[in-house]
């Protein structure tokens, strides 16, 4: 509860995402001057909302659907990393994507 940024309560994927992404933005905290936890938690919220937005029925089983979530939550990050002006490299990126994709199969099943 305490160690997640009040705007995550009672969003328990986002929050879930937020784990991942703080677990990287920590990592271009220094040399970007971004605080990890505000633009993690923002970045939680915003990838949660462009699962659920593009959710159907048996997403899970649908490629095609994944591959849409995957393509708008990476032209989020290109877009924050722009905004924010921090370096997130292609291997982050591509983690990211990964971890957010498995994290939603789980958590909201077709």
């Amino acid at each position: 509860g305490d160690e997640f940024p009040s705007k995550l309560e009672h969003r328990v994927v986002a929050k879930a995402f937020y784990g991942v992404l703080l677990d990287i933005f920590a990592k271009y905290a220094e040399k970007s001057r971004v605080d990890p936890r505000d633009l993690g938690a923002d970045a939680g919220l915003k990838i949660d909302e462009i699962v659920r937005e593009r959710r159907v029925v048996y997403w899970t089983h649908n490629a095609d659907v994944q591959n849409q979530m995957k393509g708008a939550i990476e032209d989020y990050l290109f877009e924050l990393k722009d905004k924010r002006g921090f370096d997130l490299s292609f291997e982050d990126i591509d983690r990211i994507l990964e971890s957010c994709l498995e994290i939603a199969r789980v958590r909201y099943p077709s």
